[in-house]
């Protein structure tokens, strides 16, 4: 016996199930809301249409325009003693061969940092520009 071959017909489109959309609303300095509103629906547009209409209202309702009560820290780098040393000798001279042999000894070092080669090198040139 042969089998028969059976095709199925869809009658309709696919249909939306739910559509879920999640927002997070700031209240307050490390406060927030974190609503998920899920929607049934025929289509995407109508699902998210009438979520966003709700996560506004929450948003309106519940959101506050937090400014910072601290103010930002700024980073401290402690330079050492051999760095302090070293640019003081550089910033008492204006002589060029005596900055290009600071130069080549900061470069050379290993007591200083690489922020602090850096440094150096900077108040090297603006002597050397003066």
């Amino acid at each position: 016996m042969a089998k028969k071959k059976t095709t199925e017909v869809l009658s309709e489109l696919p249909r939306l199930v739910s559509y879920t959309l999640k927002a997070t609303i700031r209240t307050g300095e490390y406060e927030s809301l974190s609503p998920a509103i899920t929607v049934e629906a025929e289509t995407i547009e109508q699902a998210h249409e009438f979520a966003m209409g709700h996560i506004k209202d929450l948003t309106n309702k519940y959101s506050t325009n937090v400014q910072r009560t601290s103010t930002p820290v700024e980073p401290v780098f402690l330079l050492s003693e051999h760095y302090q040393k070293v640019l003081k000798a550089i910033t008492s001279t204006s002589d060029g061969l005596a900055l290009k042999g600071y130069e080549e000894s900061v470069d050379k070092s290993v007591k200083l940092t690489a922020l602090e080669k850096k440094l150096l090198h900077e108040a090297i040139t603006n002597q050397l520009l003066k």
